[in-house]
């Protein structure tokens, strides 16, 4: 008797590992949608990487100078100049000074 409930109790056991609630889930169908996600993925990156190259082409700085900026430089140069010598002309002038003292 104690053997027949022992071997029925077995038997239960192994059905209910074998049934579809305790099985883990099949792995083809986990594949299918994580592809369609990955698919997915791989379509947006491709998008921005289309997106960022069409902006880098777009906002890229140009090659040469423009004539404005050249002319507002040589504008900048000249007045730097002319400062810089109205300095010097007035220290040569406070040296003289402090000199005959």
């Amino acid at each position: 008797m104690e053997i027949r409930s022992l071997l029925f109790i077995a038997i239960l056991a192994v059905l209910a590992l074998s049934t579809q609630a305790f099985a883990p889930s099949p792995f083809g169908l986990r594949t299918t949608s994580s592809t369609a996600l990955e698919a997915c993925r791989v379509n947006a990156k491709k998008e921005k990487r289309q997106r960022n190259r069409e902006n880098m082409r777009k906002f890229k700085s140009k090659r040469g100078t423009s004539r404005r900026k050249t002319m507002k430089k040589l504008q900048a140069n000249a007045a730097r100049a002319v400062r810089c010598n109205k300095v010097m002309l007035h220290l040569v002038a406070l040296i003289m000074n402090t000199s005959n003292f």
